[in-house]
């Protein structure tokens, strides 16, 4: 079954645009885009939680939209192992919590990374899953502590990273750099 019949099957025979059950805007192309790009946990999950899935994508933009406002630029990229990077991970995972909690918010965020971590830790992983799921931790965990939304939130995750207590990859790449601490002199790849 295509995956736009699953979603509208979740909505009577009327023609507004906005499903009242799930949230779900099915005439949003940029999420259908979004949807079809993700990972078999992820899609998995959204099928299973309509109700949370346009709110999901939401929270992905919003992080897309803000990363590219702090840190977007010639210089700063979006790409695995930048502050910009760290700062979306965080952002989102910590959106996430503040619309469902830390359990969800986790599932969510694992299920972008592949699954949760091994139950021994994430050392044995990949430099860049180490990288994400630190991130995502630190933006649940900030969620968590402040209790706050909106800009706040936005400056306090900025303020993190910016201040080493995010995680990103430097050196020769995302296989063979090592680990290191975000700065605000870090911002790009070394």
């Amino acid at each position: 079954m295509e995956s736009k019949s699953i979603w509208q099957s979740c909505y009577s025979n009327n023609l507004s645009p906005q499903a009242t059950a799930t949230g779900l805007n099915i005439y949003d192309s940029a999420f259908w885009i979004w949807f079809g790009r993700l990972n078999p946990l992820e899609t998995y999950w959204l099928i299973t939680n309509p109700g949370k899935a346009y709110d999901v994508y939401l929270n992905f933009r919003q992080g897309d939209v803000s990363s590219q406002q702090r840190f977007g630029g010639a210089i700063n990229k979006d790409e695995d192992g930048t502050n910009q990077n760290a700062y979306k991970h965080a952002y989102i995972a910590a959106l996430n919590n503040k619309m469902w909690g830390t359990t969800v918010a986790y599932t969510i965020m694992n299920n972008h990374e592949g699954g949760p971590p091994p139950a021994s830790g994430t050392s044995s992983l990949p430099l860049a899953s180490q990288m994400d799921y630190w991130n995502n931790k630190l933006g649940i965990d900030t969620q968590n502590d402040c209790g706050c939304e909106g800009e706040a939130l936005r400056n306090l995750i900025q303020s993190k990273i910016n201040n080493g207590y995010g995680r990103r990859i430097v050196g020769s790449g995302l296989v063979s750099g090592i680990l290191n601490l975000t700065t605000s002199t870090n911002l790009d790849n070394d």
